[in-house]
């Protein structure tokens, strides 16, 4: 289910990333973390910008097809698919800059789960 697509074209319907699948609706995340969704036929797709949204302080994304709906944390799902590395619930993913927007793949690091700390460093 995962592939990358490498094209020197970057328009429209040829955005080099990794395609994953929910339902029937299919997603590609570019190499840089971000999100397009394909429509019309995989002869002549067209990918348009999916929408990030700011949940509880962190960055998420709405999977959406049909009356089906998934929300993923953005940086797993960058570190899953842009840097195929996946880790069980003990590890967290964490941003280098400190800046929870920022889910480029260069700024995400597994960590491990300590526990709730409340703040405290």
């Amino acid at each position: 289910m995962i592939n990358f697509y490498d094209t020197n074209e970057q328009d429209e319907t040829e955005i080099v990333g990794v395609d994953f699948a929910y339902y029937d609706a299919i997603y590609r995340m570019t190499k840089d973390g971000e999100i397009y969704r394909m429509f019309g036929t995989s002869d002549q797709p067209v990918f348009r910008p999916s929408k990030i949204s700011m949940i509880a302080g962190a960055p998420k994304f709405i999977m959406i097809s049909g009356s089906h709906r998934k929300i993923v944390s953005m940086p797993k799902l960058v570190m899953q698919l842009v840097k195929q590395e996946e880790r069980d619930r003990k590890w967290i993913v964490e941003h280098k800059d400190g800046d929870k927007t920022n889910c480029h793949p260069d700024n995400l690091e597994w960590a491990k789960f300590k526990g709730r700390n409340h703040g405290v460093k």
